[in-house]
Order: structure tokens, then C-alpha cells, then sequence
């Protein structure tokens, strides 16, 4: 007892403290700015039963592999990401971008080449496809901008939930927060007082 009659006198002082700390932490929360989150959606090897044949036509291989990989990077921050880059360990033998814009290639004294992106804005995804035949894919080495660095995130099929429900489930977490916030603020209140 004896800690709360000699922290008592300065309540309103600790009070405002703490206020003015939330307000900070929630000021800073929700400040808008770039994340971006990079994934493979999909990664497949196709054996081709499609002999390999020299000049003479003497069969080399009796198949061939063709690779694929299908990549998103997805800004789900609230703020534009500038000077996207995604830096692959080499040159992919072949690539496509979706959706079509305008990028570029830009290859590395070490080998290593960069997709570069103007910018990326909010909510919005880009993705790469890679495609090998016979060769290796190249690994993505990383994704950044000029405001943060990507986070890899595992991708997989999600179900669809109906928008009822979600509906549902958002008033529900609505009104818990709510009450949260009135019972910190009610226990704050209780404590100054």
C-alpha cells in the first residue's frame, strides 16, 4: 500500500504520461508508409519426353526439363514504393511481367541481374514468370525499394469466404476494440481519480 499513497499525489502527472505515450505509438502506427512483401505462387518442373538430338541427329538426352516459376511482390503498405528492384542471381534464360509496364533490365558486374520498377503504389502487385529449358532457374536474391526491404511470406490457395460474413466478423472485431478502448480509458480514468 505503501507504493500506491506515494505514487498517488503524482496520478495525474502518470496519467498523462501514459496518454501521451498511446498517442505516440498510435501516431506512429498509423503513419502511412511502403511494405513490400515478395512470394512464389508457383514452382513446377516439367519432364518433357521430347528426345535432345545433336547435328548428326544422334539422340543426346531421351528428355528435356523445362522449369517455371511464377513470383509476386505486393505493396501492402499505405504509401508508394519507389525504385522497386528484384535482383535474381543471373539472367533468366526466359521472363515475362505481369501486368505489362515499364521496367528495366539492368545486369551486374558480377552476373547478377535487377527487374527495376519506377514504383509500386499501394495495394498494388507486380509479378515476374521465369521460364528454363534445360538450364536452372535463377533464386531471387531480394526485393527493396527505397523506402524498406520485402519480406518473404509462404503463398498458398486460400477459400474464399463470402462477404456476409466478413461483414460480420469486422462488426464483431469493431465492437471488441471498442470496448477495449473504453475499459482502458474507464481503468485509466479510475486510477487518476
Amino acid at each position: 500500500m505503501s507504493v500506491l499513497n506515494s505514487v498517488a499525489p503524482y496520478s495525474k502527472e502518470i496519467g498523462a504520461l501514459v496518454i501521451a505515450l498511446l498517442i505516440a505509438v498510435f501516431t506512429r502506427a498509423i503513419q502511412p508508409r511502403a511494405k513490400l512483401i515478395h512470394s512464389v505462387r508457383h514452382q513446377f518442373h516439367y519432364l518433357l519426353q521430347e528426345p535432345i538430338r545433336d547435328q548428326e541427329g544422334q539422340i543426346v538426352s531421351p528428355t528435356q526439363n523445362v522449369k517455371i516459376m511464377s513470383m509476386s511482390t505486393f505493396n501492402s503498405g499505405r504509401s508508394t514504393a519507389t525504385k522497386v528492384e528484384l535482383v535474381f542471381n543471373w539472367k533468366p534464360q526466359f521472363f515475362n511481367v505481369w501486368p505489362l509496364r515499364h521496367f528495366e533490365e539492368r545486369e551486374h558486374s558480377d552476373r547478377r541481374f535487377s527487374i527495376i520498377l519506377e514504383s509500386l503504389a499501394p495495394k498494388e502487385s507486380f509479378g515476374v514468370e521465369l521460364l528454363a529449358v534445360n538450364r536452372e532457374l535463377p533464386d531471387l536474391c531480394n526485393v527493396r525499394s527505397e523506402q524498406c526491404e520485402s519480406v518473404e511470406k509462404e503463398m498458398r490457395p486460400q477459400i474464399v469466404v463470402k462477404r456476409s460474413l466478413m461483414v460480420l466478423l469486422w462488426i464483431f472485431l469493431t465492437a471488441g476494440f471498442v470496448t477495449t478502448i473504453y475499459l482502458v480509458l474507464s481503468l485509466i480514468q479510475w486510477s487518476i481519480g
